[in-house]
C-alpha cells in the first residue's frame, strides 16, 4: 500500500546525458515491444461520486474491475468509495465523516478505515453483505485494513506506543505480525493463501545518510516472519504485491543505495526488472495471477534529504507493464493524448489502474481496459511528451507513501 518525487534542478548537460540514457533504454524496450504480442488499452478515468467530486486515488482492483478508491478533495475529510463501470458507491463510517476504501476481495468485500463520531479515531473495517464490521484489532487505537482475500483474511496496521504495527485478521482474531528487529512493520500485499509481504525495520539504529532505520522486505505466514534480505545489496527493500503463486514484486536499493530497481521474487530466485544501470529507479507495484507486473520507471534521486532511492522516482517517469519479464511502456499502447506516469494495480484479466495526464492536464487515476491487438502505428516512442514538472506533485516527481493510512486519514495523500 501500499506505495513519490520528478525533474529537479540539474545542469543542462547532466539533464541531456540522463535523457540520452533514457532514450537508449526506451529503444531497448521498444525492441521488446515489437517482438511481443501486446494489446492496446482504452483509458477510463475513475471519478468520485461525491459533490463536488475531488481528485481520486485508487488502492486496489479485483477481477471484476471494481476499484477501492478515495476522494481527496481539499478542504474536507477523505471519503472512501468503490468504483465499478463508471459508478462510485460510498463506503459507510462508524458515525464520523471520514473513510477510506483500501482493498477488495474477488467477491466484492471491502476493507479500509472509517472514522468514529468526532473524527479523532478511526478503526479498520470489513464491509460485506452490507454489514460494516469493526475489526477493533488491538484496542481503541487508530487502525486501518489494507487488503482482503477471498477467505476474508485481512492485513492492516495500527500505531501503539510510538511503534507502527501490522496485523493479520481472520475469523474475529487479530495477530500482530511482529518486527525484524526494529519498531515499524508495514504489510503491503496479501495472497489468497494468507501470505503477507511488506517492509519491516531491521533495527532502531538510524542510518547515517538517510536519517531513518534501515528496512527490508519480508514474508509472513502462519505466525512466522521471513526476511527477504537486501535483494540487490543495498540497505533498503520492500515487497509491494504478491499473487496466488507466492511471487512477490517490490523495489530494492542497489549497492551503496545509489539507485533502486523493481524486482520479482519467486521462491527465492530474484529477477531485476530494470537492469539498465544505477541512474534508473523503478518500482514493482503489483502482480496478478498470470505473473504480469505493473509499476513505474524514472530517474534516481541522489538527494539524501529525500530518503533512500526506492522511496522516490524522479521524472520524466513512466507507467510500465512487465509480461514474461519484458517491459512495455504503457504510453505506447494507449491513445497518444494520454501520458501515463504510474502503474499501480493489475487484476487477472489484465485490467490496470494507473495515474496519468490527458493532454498535459492534471493528474488523474484511470482504468486501462484491454481492447484489441496493438496497432502497428503505435510503434514509435511517445515518452518525449513527458515534462519534467508534473502537476499535483512535489517539484521532483513522486514519493512512495508508507504510513498515510495511519497518520493522515482526514487529509489528501499521494498514490503509492
Amino acid at each position: 500500500m501500499n506505495r513519490f518525487l520528478g525533474g529537479g534542478s540539474v545542469s543542462s548537460r547532466a539533464l541531456l546525458c540522463r535523457l540520452n540514457l533514457l532514450l537508449i533504454v526506451v529503444a531497448l524496450m521498444f525492441v521488446c515491444l515489437s517482438s511481443a504480442q501486446t494489446v492496446s488499452y482504452k483509458v477510463r478515468p475513475i471519478t468520485s461520486p461525491f459533490d463536488p467530486p475531488g481528485p481520486t486515488s485508487a488502492n486496489d482492483i479485483n477481477r471484476w474491475a471494481a476499484i477501492a478508491a478515495v476522494d481527496r478533495q481539499r478542504g474536507r475529510p477523505r471519503l472512501g468509495f468503490v468504483w465499478r463501470a463508471g459508478k462510485g458507491t460510498p463506503v459507510p463510517t462508524f458515525g464520523g465523516t471520514c473513510s477510506s476504501a483500501n482493498g477488495l476481495s474477488e467477491s466484492g468485500h471491502v476493507v479500509g478505515s472509517a472514522c468514529l463520531p468526532g473524527d479523532s479515531t478511526f478503526h479498520a473495517f470489513l464491509y460485506r453483505n452490507r454489514h460494516l464490521i469493526d475489526l477493533h484489532t488491538f484496542g481503541d487505537v487508530n487502525s486501518y485494513a489494507g487488503h482482503v482475500n477471498r477467505s476474508d483474511q485481512v492485513v492492516g496496521g495500527f500505531v501503539e506506543n510510538g511503534s507502527v504495527h501490522s496485523f493479520f485478521w481472520e475469523k474475529k482474531k487479530a495477530v500482530d505480525l511482529g518486527f525484524l528487529g526494529g519498531s515499524a512493520t508495514y504489510g503491503f500485499g496479501l495472497s489468497e493463501s494468507g501470505v503477507v509481504t511488506g517492509q519491516s525495520d531491521i533495527s532502531n539504529d538510524i542510518d547515517p545518510i538517510y536519517g531513518i532505520p534501515r528496512f527490508q522486505a519480508f514474508t509472513w505466514s502462519g505466525g512466522v516472519m521471513n526476511d527477504l534480505g537486501t535483494i540487490f545489496g543495498g540497505n533498503f527493500s520492500y515487497g509491494s504485491g504478491i499473487n496466488a503463486s507466492g511471487q512477490i514484486v517490490g523495489s530494492a536499493d542497489l549497492v551503496d543505495d545509489f539507485g533502486a530497481h523493481a524486482y520479482l521474487w519467486d521462491n527465492g530466485a530474484v529477477t531485476d526488472l530494470s537492469p539498465y544501470g544505477r541512474d534508473i529507479t523503478s518500482w514493482g507495484n503489483d502482480i496478478n495471477g498470470n505473473g504480469d507486473i505493473v509499476g513505474s520507471w524514472g530517474f534516481t534521486d541522489t538527494d539524501p534529504a529525500d530518503g533512500p532511492p526506492l522511496d522516490v522516482i524522479v521524472c520524466p517517469c513512466y507507467a510500465v507493464l512487465w509480461q514474461n519479464g519484458q517491459p512495455v511502456f504503457l504510453n505506447s499502447v494507449v491513445d497518444s493524448q494520454w501520458n501515463l506516469l504510474l502503474g499501480l494495480w493489475i487484476n487477472d484479466r489484465g485490467e490496470i489502474v494507473a495515474r496519468g495526464q490527458f493532454n498535459g492536464g492534471a493528474l488523474q487515476t484511470v482504468l486501462l481496459k484491454p481492447v484489441a491487438a496493438a496497432r502497428s502505428d503505435r510503434n514509435e516512442p511517445v515518452e518525449a511528451k513527458v515534462v519534467p514538472r508534473i502537476t499535483g506533485t512535489s517539484p521532483k516527481g513522486f514519493r512512495r507513501e508508507r504510513d498515510s493510512q495511519i497518520t493522515v486519514i482526514a487529509a489528501p495523500i499521494s498514490d503509492r
